[in-house]
């Protein structure tokens, strides 16, 4: 076959068999990326045997897409190359993708917290907080203020508990863990002031015969005071 646009005897059909109303696909084709979005009212499009093409999910708010396949007419899945092409095969070619409502994660951390990033649905929320399937797991990393150690804890809107789990990384990062429950969760990161800094020595002088060692000590702030110990 040839990919040619202007022989429609060898265009076939991309389709969207399970399309819903909570997301849309796009299909770029060619090197003149002829766009085509393909929703729940119009769920196909044609492209020339040969001819390269990309695909795109865009879940509407408040949704992901949480399953997504490509496959020829005997249901074999297409291979996509390095760059995120697939190229459209002599057959009939249908589109899996299911979006999956999630429920709303608000972070609330104080001024000596750190929140960096939600983990969920195999992505990277920011600031945002993001949102979770139900079900799935949620993990959401922070840090904070030096001389200050934080504690992270998960209210839903009910009230009902959610068991977690908070531990301390090798890289030193704090991270909440969680299973998302039927319902929007609030992460709450709190700070309070450490127990203190071991005394560190800075450098010693000699000074008829004695030494001078300084000390590093946390300041109500949180900054380290240098003093003579």
């Amino acid at each position: 076959c040839t990919a040619q646009f202007d022989s429609p005897v060898n265009k076939y059909p991309v389709t969207w068999p399970d399309a819903s109303e909570n997301g849309t696909i796009t299909v770029l084709v060619g090197d003149s990326y002829d766009m085509y979005d393909l929703t729940a009212d119009d769920d196909s499009c044609e492209i020339p045997c040969g001819t390269a093409f990309y695909v795109f999910s865009w879940p509407d708010q408040g949704y992901v897409c949480s399953s997504f396949s490509i496959t020829d007419a005997d249901g074999t899945p297409l291979q996509v190359d390095s760059q995120g092409l697939y190229t459209m095969p002599p057959s009939d070619v249908a589109i899996s993708a299911i979006f999956a409502e999630t429920r709303p994660i608000t972070v609330e951390a104080d001024e000596k917290a750190n929140f960096r990033n939600v983990i969920a649905n195999g992505m990277y929320y920011g600031l945002t907080g993001g949102g979770a399937i139900p079900g799935s797991e949620v993990t959401v990393s922070f840090s904070g203020t030096v001389g200050y150690e934080q504690e992270a804890s998960v209210a839903t809107e009910s009230g009902a508990a959610v068991a977690y789990s908070c531990v301390t990384e090798a890289n030193g990062n704090r991270s909440l863990r969680f299973t998302m429950p039927e319902e929007d969760v609030t992460v709450s990161i709190v700070s309070a002031k450490g127990s203190g800094y071991p005394a560190l020595s800075l450098g010693e002088t000699q000074q008829a015969g004695a030494y001078q060692v300084f000390s590093l000590t946390p300041t109500d702030s949180g900054a380290a005071r240098v003093s003579r110990a």
